[in-house]
């Protein structure tokens, strides 16, 4: 067989012919839907920090000679945990206060934003922020955004399989940041419950009688902003779409 004689792959364009107005409609905004939530989760996964949760002492009371009495704290001490999909930054953060501090309220403060590190890892290990966690999110998101950037070329072979795999890894990906979310929950709920409450009796009394911690959960990262946002924005319609044409409107797909 000649050169010239060799089979040629010709992309045959007949089947875009053969879809409906509002196939058409459908698919292309499915796939731009598609695309956008790829790049922008490819993007947000770069990023270790997802959330930013602050420990903060509030306020502390005191019992001296049989006195009881509330002292206010004017430094604003946080125990910031960032979590993200990589690693895990526990850290104290005293880079902020007021004038009216003294030395020996900054190594009070100091002291306590050990104690809190502490108090923090303890929530954080009996919670579910431990290596499970971070293995589940990671291999969510790997295999959602596999199936993602796979799925795309299979417009040309098959529509339907396209969308499918493609609404699998939306899903994947929107299960990633669930879990993500569920972290920072999980610790919220262990600092105010009987983990907190029986570290305090073991460990913080050893310097003053009572704490009074708050937790402040803070969703300000960019990547997570991203991540909401292409979720809520980009694969929501997207599923919503893909029911719709697998379901409903399948014919010539």
């Amino acid at each position: 067989m000649s050169t010239s004689e060799q089979p040629v792959f010709v992309f045959q364009s007949i089947w875009w012919a053969l879809l409906t107005r509002r196939q058409k409609i459908k698919l292309v905004v499915y796939c731009i839907a598609c695309v956008s939530g790829t790049v922008a989760n490819c993007f947000a996964i770069g990023y270790d920090e997802f959330h930013t949760a602050r420990l903060r002492l509030i306020a502390v009371q005191n019992q001296q000679d049989g006195i009881v009495y509330r002292q206010l704290v004017y430094y604003n001490v946080t125990v910031i945990e960032r979590s993200g999909i990589w690693t895990k930054k526990p850290q104290f953060d005293l880079a902020s206060g007021d004038e009216r501090n003294t030395k020996e309220t900054v190594n009070f403060l100091q002291q306590h934003a050990e104690i809190g590190l502490r108090l923090w890892r303890t929530c954080a290990h009996s919670s579910l922020h431990g290596p499970t966690f971070y293995y589940l999110t990671l291999v969510l998101f790997i295999f959602g955004l596999s199936l993602l950037l796979y799925s795309l070329p299979l417009i040309v072979i098959s529509r339907e399989a396209m969308i499918i795999m493609s609404m699998c890894g939306g899903l994947c990906c929107a299960g990633g940041q669930l879990f993500q979310n569920a972290t920072a929950n999980a610790i919220a709920v262990c600092v105010f419950s009987t983990q907190s409450g029986r570290y305090r009796g073991i460990e913080v009394r050893r310097f003053w009688n009572d704490r009074y911690f708050e937790v402040d959960l803070e969703f300000s990262q960019l990547s997570s902003w991203i991540c909401l946002a292409s979720s809520t924005f980009c694969f929501l319609p997207m599923i919503v779409l893909g029911l719709l044409l697998v379901v409903f409107d399948r014919k010539n797909l």
